[in-house]
């Protein structure tokens, strides 16, 4: 759609205009992921409770009406929704460290440092993905967090299905690697832990692991 201007407009009418004009012929998906981008930096400033629809309407530049026209559940699915792009980041990572052609420990070693990596470069994403969500008392988001651990836990379990070893152990086995993993990058991100030492301690760790699920 064309927005007319009208003979002699001023040069910021007519920039006002012209923005105007780009609102209108931006793609809902487009809208949506910028949207999402600014809900994203507000959950990491302020975490869930400090973050309203105002605000991140006002962050969007956008009108609350949108953003319940997107997200009719509101606040809770506009967190999910984020949280399910850092996690589709982190699988990709994970996917690519687990694809690689090594030995299924070699691979795990790698994986832990780009894991380790991706959220030391991007602390937020680790706050938004796996620390913010227990504290807002809704379940969908905390349903969503532990759906997460449960796709890396997944992950692990189909990369090392082929050493023989009893279902119940494997599963032991990949639980204890993800929530160790999750344990040291959290320290690694307070500072309480050097990220050299996190990633020795975690290989250490899961090479032990993985001795069990020798035949």
């Amino acid at each position: 759609m064309r927005i007319p201007v009208e003979p002699g407009s001023s040069f910021m009418t007519v920039a006002l205009l012209a923005e105007r004009e780009t609102r209108v012929r931006m793609d809902p998906r487009t809208r949506k992921s910028l949207i999402l981008a600014s809900a994203r930096e507000l959950f990491a400033e302020s975490g869930y409770s400090g973050t309203g629809m105002a605000e991140i309407a006002r962050r969007a530049q956008v009108s609350k009406t949108l953003l319940y026209h997107y997200w009719p559940e509101g606040r809770p699915e506009i967190l999910v929704a984020v949280m399910d792009q850092i996690l589709e980041r982190v699988t990709a990572l994970t996917g690519a460290a687990l694809a690689l052609p090594l030995e299924p420990s070699r691979r795990i070693d790698r994986l832990v440092v780009d894991f380790m990596g991706y959220f030391e470069d991007h602390p937020q994403d680790y706050r938004i993905l796996f620390t913010e969500p227990w504290g807002t008392a809704e379940p969908r988001i905390v349903s969503r967090a532990v759906l997460a651990g449960k796709e890396l836990t997944s992950m692990l379990i189909v990369t090392l299905a082929g050493t023989g070893a009893d279902a119940e152990v494997l599963l032991a086995t990949t639980g204890g690697i993800v929530g160790l993993l999750l344990s040291l990058t959290e320290a690694v991100l307070s500072g309480q832990v050097a990220a050299e030492t996190a990633a020795e301690t975690a290989s250490a760790f899961i090479g032990g692991g993985l001795a069990r699920l020798r035949p």
